[in-house]
């Protein structure tokens, strides 16, 4: 669960716990190799990826501690 806030994507992954940070490292990975000529940035406390502006995927952790993986 997400403790303090982040100001960008590492730093979100990094405030989560072992498990949940691997989860959240791995999607990291996979969304920027395959969102081509996207910018990311964390925006309403989660990490989200923008083509153009617009928001197409993001993922965020609950407080269950479960990742939610959001496509716009």
């Amino acid at each position: 669960m997400q403790k303090t806030t982040a100001t960008t994507i590492s730093e979100y992954n990094k405030l989560q716990t072992k498990k949940v940070k691997a989860v959240c490292n791995f999607l990291e990975v996979l969304i920027h190799k395959n969102v081509k000529k996207s910018e990311s940035k964390i925006w309403h406390g989660s990490p989200v990826w923008f083509i153009d502006g617009n928001p197409v995927v993001s993922y965020s952790v609950r407080k269950d501690s479960k990742v939610s993986l959001m496509f716009f």
